[in-house]
């Protein structure tokens, strides 16, 4: 399994993360792959909630989404100096994927740059993602949670728990 974290910004109508979630998420998206560029730039990403194994380098299938922070999460990040995005892979033998936020070393290489973009636009944003090979259904769910194993919803989703889910076709 392979993640990374970058800096991205977005634009969004409803940017601030609501107040019961430490953060919110924005552009969900599995793919056949995501390159480590700064950018994390997708190739191959799904379409109609379905991808083709055939189009998964190296047989692993990669999600990638933004974290957006406000004021809450960046004090969470001013006094722990870290904060844990882990991902949560469903299914008969759930997987905790860990490591997808913001690491000390992260939080000190990024820091002026996140709360630069704070006082610009009253959140920041950074983004990430995981690839797994545990595809062996036809289907995969994924949840985004916090470090207190809170789900996290994307933006503007509203209160109903969050899943990702795919299809996977041959």
């Amino acid at each position: 399994m392979r993640l990374g974290v970058g800096i991205l910004a977005l634009t969004l109508a409803s940017p601030a993360p609501a107040l019961a979630q430490l953060f919110e998420i924005a552009a969900p998206i599995f793919s056949s792959f995501v390159a480590d560029d700064g950018n994390y730039t997708v190739t191959g990403p799904a379409t109609n909630g379905q991808i083709s194994r055939a189009t998964l380098t190296q047989g692993l299938l990669y999600f990638s989404f933004t974290v957006i922070g406000g004021q809450q999460t960046l004090n969470s990040l001013q006094k722990n100096r870290r904060l844990e995005v882990n991902a949560v892979i469903l299914g008969d033998q759930s997987e905790i994927i860990t490591g997808l936020g913001i690491t000390l070393q992260k939080w000190t290489a990024n820091k002026n740059a996140w709360l630069a973009q704070f006082g610009q636009l009253g959140y920041f944003t950074f983004r990430t993602y995981l690839n797994t090979q545990k595809i062996l259904d036809d289907s995969i769910e994924i949840q985004i949670r916090d470090g207190r194993n809170d789900v996290v919803r994307p933006v503007a989703y509203g209160s109903i728990t969050y899943k990702a889910s795919l299809r996977l076709v041959p």
